[in-house]
């Protein structure tokens, strides 16, 4: 049986956990779609047109030729935290060649991923500004005792499981 400060410090890790979940998914999913979307210009000598969308990473562009097997570049397109689909523009300003947004959590966006609470591959994202949870360095750094407090009582939930453990290894 696991002791209560164990479970304690485990509730903490979790809360942690996904209030950090909703601020650095998005960002990393935005680099794993550019990577995607990098090799399908490789691949296909351009990037998808709007119409085909992220779908065509994969299940390929419209016009690629019948004789050729599409090498897909994506098992499937993730979705934001909030379960929304990403959308993707076509050189959404000058000098980029490509934007992806994510409507927030709401799923909805008004102006093609410029809403307040919108997540987009051109603009800084504000975690405060948009309502959301900060990262953990960030709160680290407005705040370390509480994680200092959260370390040490990680340690302690450590030291008693393996205490736990070894008694009832004992028994066995």
């Amino acid at each position: 049986m696991v002791c209560w400060r164990a479970r304690l410090v485990l509730v903490v890790v979790m809360w942690g956990g996904v209030a950090a979940a909703h601020t650095t998914r998005p960002l990393q999913d935005f680099i794993a779609i550019g990577s995607a979307l990098k090799m399908f210009k490789v691949d296909a000598g351009r990037y998808p047109t709007e119409e085909e969308g992220l779908r065509a990473l994969v299940e390929g562009p419209v016009n690629w030729p019948k004789e050729r097997k599409w090498p897909q570049v994506m098992k499937k397109i993730p979705t934001d935290p909030w379960g929304h689909p990403y959308f993707y523009i076509a050189s959404p300003s000058a000098g980029e060649d490509y934007g992806l947004y994510s409507g927030g959590k709401d799923g909805v966006s008004y102006s093609k991923g410029n809403d307040p609470d919108d997540w987009n591959t051109w603009s800084d994202h504000d975690p405060e500004e948009h309502g959301w949870r900060d990262s953990w360095m960030n709160r680290l750094k407005k705040n370390p005792v509480p994680f200092s407090l959260a370390i040490v009582l990680l340690v302690f939930a450590v030291v008693e499981v393996i205490r736990v453990r070894r008694g009832l290894s004992r028994r066995t």
